[in-house]
């Protein structure tokens, strides 16, 4: 994984037969560059009383909406 202070992130894909890590597996290669975004777009709705429930790596997830939930 990247060290702190690189001018990029590296990181390590688990194919967990999921359509995201099937392709990452299947098309990408070791050492390949891509580029991505943060999370974007707008969580709402007339409540703001939300339950997020996650478990496992689908709690990165819920870290965004919960930011966004708190704006």
């Amino acid at each position: 994984m990247s060290k702190p202070g690189e001018p990029f992130l590296q990181c390590a894909i688990k194919n967990i037969n999921g359509e995201m890590s099937n392709f990452v597996h299947s098309e990408l290669k070791n050492g390949s560059v891509i580029n991505v975004s943060p999370p974007f777009g707008l969580l709402s709705g007339e409540s703001k009383d939300s339950v997020l429930i996650s478990a496992g790596i689908g709690i990165t997830t819920m870290i965004a909406l919960q930011n966004q939930l708190g704006s």
